[in-house]
């Protein structure tokens, strides 16, 4: 803006001084009246002239997003379970629990092999077996031969052990078949009624049979199942006897005298009590 009155000074005093009669202070109106036309000129020129956009800044280029790359999973290797087998060495019983007072589940015979699945050690080497056959029972450790890594083998707790059972007696009255002649002893068999005394483990008793006299006294077994003794008959000798309760009917015996020098020649002896009446076959 200065330029411009400056500018406008210059040429008004030129003017002035080629115009005669002209004088100073007309010249510094004439000026001035320059100066606000130059002014409101370039105010007009700046109005008219378009406005410079700034630049524009060139975009970015975004990058495409990259797909995720596929993990591969790995399959999990299954741990390889050790295999621990027993084989037995004897025929031995394989039961529900580590114990004898355990029953019977399988008679695993001498050479059997089977899969080991746990093992007890509170009251000795028991061995939980899986057999052939899919059942599960329990082994003495003293019975069977291990081969495998036996620390592998999960400890187990034993199931609850089973109330005992006490045994049957065999006292009482029992209606008996005794016979008369050993050359005929299912012919010849007579019925009585006679007592049967146990005291402890020793089992007796003694009756009159129609040929005679005859008196027993026997043991019986842990199990109160079986009896094993010696038998007078008079007047026929001494034999031995058995007597086999019937696991159907504890009110029942199976049994038999004989001698064992002479097989196959024996008398029956069997009975029954509180109504069952005496088995068939009377023998064992």
């Amino acid at each position: 803006m200065k330029k411009l009155f400056v500018a406008a000074l210059i040429v008004m005093l030129l003017i002035t001084a080629c115009k005669p009669g002209g004088n100073a202070a007309d010249a510094a109106v004439a000026a001035l009246e320059a100066t606000r036309s130059a002014q409101n000129a370039a105010a007009t020129t700046n109005a008219i002239a378009p406005t410079a956009e700034p630049p524009t800044a060139a975009p970015t280029e975004v990058p495409a997003t990259l797909a995720p790359t596929e993990t591969a999973t790995a399959i999990p290797t299954p741990t390889e379970v050790p295999t621990v087998k027993a084989t037995t060495n004897i025929n031995a019983n394989c039961r529900f629990g580590p114990d004898k007072v355990f029953s019977l589940v399988e008679l695993l015979n001498v050479g059997t092999t089977a899969l080991v699945i746990g093992q007890y050690t509170t009251n000795g080497q028991w061995w939980k077996l899986r057999t052939d056959s899919g059942k599960e029972c329990w082994v003495l450790g003293t019975n069977v031969s291990i081969a495998g890594d036996t620390n592998l083998v999960a400890r187990l707790e034993s199931p609850p052990t089973p109330t005992p059972v006490p045994p049957p007696d065999w006292n009482g009255y029992w209606f008996i078949r005794f016979s008369n002649s050993d050359s005929n002893p299912d012919g010849s068999a007579s019925t009585y009624t006679i007592p049967i005394t146990q005291s402890g483990n020793t089992v007796s008793g003694s009756f009159t049979a129609k040929s005679g006299g005859v008196s027993f006294s026997g043991t019986v077994s842990p199990d109160g199942m079986t009896v094993l003794g010696s038998l007078s008959y008079n007047p026929y000798g001494n034999f031995n006897f058995i007597f086999v309760r019937v696991s159907g009917n504890l009110d029942q015996f199976q049994g038999k005298f004989y001698r064992p020098a002479n097989p196959g020649i024996d008398g029956v002896f069997c009975g029954g009590k509180n109504g069952a009446g005496t088995p068939n076959p009377c023998r064992p």
